[in-house]
Formats: structure tokens, C-alpha cells, sequence
């Protein structure tokens, strides 16, 4: 749906991350995009990834935002794992930055490794903070899977939503994302709480299964134990990791505030 391209701000005289949106694709959505667009761009924080403008250029709807010069999580994900208290280190900011987003309003709805990046200097920083919202109620409808198919009795529960934002980034959705509940912070951490157990494991929980199984497994929050792929996981974050990750919402942390809290209790820097 985008093209990220490094390109220099002559203006500012420096050099930015340049997101191209397709022609067409939002014709109807620029009134959305530019709230989401002004509302991400309004946060200030030193773990999200500022947006430094956007608009239109010959049908193009375009964000440009600071560019990041180290890699993604992702990135050093597919050859490496982490140390728990590296994992912390990594995780830790980003909590700070949820929880600043929630204050102002604004969910991520998108976490996950490749959202994540890295400043030349080693400091993890979010990316496209508040500007998931547009994409996923902007996809087009046509052409994936219906979630109901795969997820059988369970997705009788709730509302299904159906897009490519939905099939395109799964694994990192909530039990209840997954069944079409309305959008919460409860999601963004579920989803920080998954990218805690890849960055300990070095692979997502669910990598071992198809497509069709991981979904089913997330909607029942069959998420193995992390200690079961890793012996050295202080006790307490093992437990940390098994409630938040648990199909109940009542044991996870309520808010990103309770999460910082819970993680620092877990693994003390």
C-alpha cells in the first residue's frame, strides 16, 4: 500500500524517510488521513519516530518522517536473539512510548518487530505511530480470506473484520482484535507483550504452525510458555510474559502504565 524511500529535504537540509501512498487508493480518505496524519505528527517523543510533514503531490498522499539510520527489530531478528535483560532494554522505551501515546489518544495498532527501528546510536524508536488506524480502515476489502473460515466456532463471538491490513500483519493481533473488537490499548500491548517473546526467543511463538493454525491459536491465546523454548528467562518474567499473553484480559496489565511497572518489577535494570 506504501513506498518508504530515503530522499533529502532541501528545505531543512537534511535527509528524511519519504512514504508514498498509492494514487487512488485514498481519494476518499484525505480528510482522515490528514487527522491522522496531524495527530501523529503532534507527538513528541524521544522512542516514536516524529512525522515532520505530509500532503498531496500529484495524486500521491505522502508522510515524511525522521529517518532512522540503524536496522529493525525484524532485521536483526531473522539472525539473532536476546539476552532477557537486552530484551528489556529493548522493550522498556517502547513501553514509555505507549503509554505516551495512550495518554494523548492515540493507539499504534501496527506493533510489531518491523515497526520498531533503530537510531544509529543503538536507541529503539517506534515508527508509524497513530497512522495505523488509516491503514487498516482504508484497505481494500477484496481478496483475503475470511477470518470466520479459519477460526471456526470462536469467531462467532464477535465482528470480523476483513482487510489487508488484518491479513497482512496477524500474529501480533489480540484474541480480541481478532474477533472484530473495537480498537483499545489493550492491543497495542498484547502486541508488545509478543514482540517481548520474539526478541527472548528470536522467532515468533506461533512460527512453528501454518497461517490458518497461528490464527486459531492466537484467538484461543494458545501462546507456549517462553520458558519452553528458554531455560534462562528470570522466573518472574516468565510469569509476566504468561499473564499478559493469557486469553483472560482480567490477568494481562490493564494499561501501558501497569506494563512498565510490571516489567520493571520483573527485571529490574
Amino acid at each position: 500500500m506504501a513506498t518508504v524511500y530515503r530522499a533529502y529535504d532541501q528545505v531543512q537540509g537534511q535527509t528524511v524517510a519519504l512514504k508514498l501512498l498509492l494514487p487512488g487508493a485514498y481519494e476518499k480518505a484525505y480528510s482522515r488521513f490528514r487527522r491522522e496524519a496531524m495527530t501523529a505528527g503532534a507527538l513528541r517523543h524521544p522512542h516514536i519516530v516524529p512525522v515532520i510533514t505530509y500532503g498531496e503531490w500529484h495524486g500521491y498522499l505522502y508522510i515524511v518522517m525522521q529517518l532512522i539510520k540503524g536496522p529493525t527489530l525484524e532485521s536483526i531478528l531473522r539472525h539473532h536473539r536476546f539476552s532477557p535483560l537486552t530484551a528489556w532494554q529493548i522493550v522498556r522505551p517502547i513501553t514509555d512510548a505507549l503509554e505516551y501515546g495512550h495518554a494523548h489518544h492515540v493507539l499504534h495498532r501496527d506493533l510489531k518487530p518491523s515497526n520498531i527501528g533503530f537510531t544509529a546510536e543503538g536507541r529503539p524508536k517506534l515508527l508509524d505511530f497513530g497512522l495505523a488506524r488509516l491503514f487498516e480502515e482504508e484497505a481494500a476489502r477484496s481478496g483475503d480470506e475470511p477470518l470466520r473460515s479459519l477460526l471456526g466456532d470462536r469467531a462467532g463471538q464477535g465482528r470480523l473484520t476483513q482487510s489487508r491490513q488484518l491479513a497482512g500483519t496477524p500474529l501480533y493481533l489480540s484474541p480480541e482484535a481478532l474477533l472484530g473488537a473495537p480498537a483499545a490499548p489493550a492491543q497495542d500491548l498484547w502486541a508488545l507483550f509478543i514482540v517481548l517473546w520474539e526478541a527472548l526467543a528470536g522467532q515468533h511463538p506461533l512460527d512453528h504452525l501454518s497461517f490458518a493454525d497461528s490464527l486459531r491459536a492466537l484467538a484461543r491465546a494458545e501462546v507456549p510458555p517462553i520458558d519452553s523454548v528458554r531455560s534462562d528467562v528470570p522466573e518472574p518474567l516468565a510469569r509476566l510474559l504468561a499473564a499478559a499473553l493469557s486469553l483472560r484480559p482480567d490477568r494481562r496489565p490493564a494499561d501501558a502504565v501497569a506494563a512498565r511497572k510490571a516489567l520493571e518489577a520483573a527485571l529490574p535494570a
